[in-house]
């Protein structure tokens, strides 16, 4: 390189003394080595860029393969919760199917929930009625609105009196209003009484 400089000085100095086609042949000759300087020396840092570039290419390459190995783990363990979630679901759907055997044994559904009903009087009102399973026992819930609480006694006594039913819960807190209750009624259905 500092050859290189040397000489160009050296050029210079002498371009003044030189005949025109001279100067012209070590201007190109100049121009030529300056070419091929600046593409060694490009070449050269291309180079040492790509040895560079190694350890975080193969950094990068073995997060990806530790990414995708963790991602079909994931995928493995999502498939698996999903199976137990539709087993759960197919479960508790098999229960809710198994309420309509157990009244049906008697009565059917529309009359079970037909006698619960009609055991009303004309102060109570029923704007609910659903079905369900607890305890591998039949349950209909009855929600309504009575107009006192009496009204709300007479008709769970008129409810335990009938033949498939168990008991009847009420919560507590559907005594507090005096007048226009709120309430909902749990029936526990159960084999007929003799």
């Amino acid at each position: 390189m500092l050859r290189q400089l040397a000489y160009l000085y050296r050029v210079i100095t002498m371009l003044n003394l030189l005949r025109p086609e001279q100067k012209k042949k070590i201007i190109r000759e100049y121009h030529v080595r300056f070419f091929v300087m600046a593409f060694s020396l490009l070449l050269c840092i291309q180079v040492i860029a790509a040895i560079l570039l190694i350890p975080s290419y193969t950094a990068s390459k073995a997060r990806s393969d530790t990414l995708n190995s963790q991602s079909s783990v994931l995928q493995a363990q999502s498939v698996s919760h999903e199976v137990a979630d539709l087993n759960a679901l197919v479960k508790q759907t098999n229960d809710y199917i198994s309420v309509f055997p157990l009244i049906s044994t008697s009565t059917s559904m529309y009359s079970t929930i037909n006698n619960l009903v009609g055991a009303r009087s004309q102060k109570i009102k029923i704007n609910a009625v659903m079905s369900g399973v607890q305890n591998n026992q039949p349950q209909i819930i009855l929600q309504g609105v009575a107009a006192t609480r009496q009204d709300l006694l007479d008709f769970i006594t008129q409810l335990k009196k009938q033949s498939n039913v168990s008991s009847v819960n009420l919560p507590i807190s559907d005594f507090s209003q005096p007048q226009n209750i709120n309430f909902s009624l749990t029936v526990t259905m159960g084999a007929s009484k003799t």
